[in-house]
């Protein structure tokens, strides 16, 4: 239990907003979701998006197909698939084109239309993911450094040009960063239990690992970054701050954890289900961990981190340690 000077210092951590700022949140939220939805004005807002056509084609073929969702799973067992005559994606669950092909099937709305109400819906929940860390940052270091983070943002080609994408379904990578950030100082307050919040984080993780387990270590431990800070924020005496801040990093990162191994359990299931075996996904974690003989598209994760020690130290010492976990996990904020 927290005493009450720790208290009295936890309540800086997220001051009381106004009606001012309620609507520069909103307005910032609305600037996002058009960027976002248009990538930058390149398309249309929900049209079908001229980056990443490849991945996004396994969501828009299960949207598009004639199957019913009985046949779905009989003969896809659920998964993703870019054609009905297709085998299908077993690297996933897919949840993302379940949920989507839902509409059409049950309501007889074009796969088109479908199709681009979730790429709008993407681009909002993004949207508002981002523009609460603009929030964040603006009742912690300023409105300046807020619209510079906003700036930023739309000034990144990655974010915006993933922003709609329904394979991607980005959002979620980002949800237990930027939830956490926005969350997390109700329990440093003590206004909410930390068990709520560790159930929360894996939550997320759940969600976005049965859309795709890319990213899943920076996803993670992405939650973890707002504890140390508002932990340091509301006990800035080191020794009294860290026992307390690993223990809740440790509990948040087993959260994590928790919800990606739930996936892989229905992943698995579905596998099992479908296939009578889980090979196709040991077969998967062996390509991403081993490398793929005679392909240049899954090279070795070993070898991949090996050449960079090698190549690295030899140019600098340095820059083995510092961008090292951009090679094991590599950033989603890139």
């Amino acid at each position: 239990m927290r005493n009450l000077h720790e208290l009295k210092q936890a309540r800086r951590i997220l001051p009381v907003h106004g009606w001012r700022e309620r609507g520069l949140v909103i307005a910032l939220a609305l600037v996002f979701t058009i960027v976002f939805g248009t990538r930058m004005f390149y398309e249309r807002f929900g049209s079908t998006p001229g980056f990443q056509q490849d991945s996004e084609g396994f969501v828009t073929g299960k949207v598009s197909s004639n199957l019913t969702i009985r046949e779905d799973f009989l003969l896809k067992g659920g998964f993703l698939y870019r054609a009905a005559d297709q085998p299908p994606y077993t690297s996933q669950v897919g949840l993302q084109g379940f949920v989507i092909s839902l509409l059409p099937k049950l309501t007889g709305l074009p796969a088109r239309v479908a199709n681009g109400l979730f790429r709008g819906l993407f681009s909002l929940l993004l949207a508002l993911l981002l523009a609460g860390y603009g929030y964040v940052v603006g009742r912690q270091f300023g409105w300046i450094t807020a619209a510079l983070v906003a700036f930023y943002i739309v000034a990144s080609y990655w974010i915006v040009s993933f922003g709609k994408n329904l394979y991607w379904a980005i959002f979620l990578h980002f949800a237990p960063l930027l939830v956490s950030w926005l969350v997390y100082p109700q329990v440093a307050r003590g206004k909410l239990k930390e068990r709520y919040f560790y159930g929360l984080m894996a939550l997320l993780v759940f969600l976005k690992a049965l859309n795709g387990y890319e990213f899943i270590t920076n996803v993670i431990l992405g939650a973890t970054v707002p504890v140390v800070y508002y932990e340091a924020l509301a006990q800035p005496e080191f020794r009294l701050a860290f026992r307390r801040t690993a223990r809740i990093v440790a509990w948040t990162t087993l959260a994590g954890i928790g919800g990606f191994l739930a996936a892989v359990a229905l992943h698995s299931l579905q596998l099992l289900w479908f296939f009578g075996n889980i090979a196709p996904l040991l077969d998967r974690l062996s390509v991403r961990t081993f490398g793929e003989q005679y392909s240049t598209c899954e090279p070795s994760f070993f070898r991949m981190v090996w050449e960079y020690l090698r190549i690295a130290h030899w140019i600098n010492p340095l820059s083995i340690v510092l961008p090292l976990p951009r090679i094991v996990g590599d950033s989603i904020f890139n």
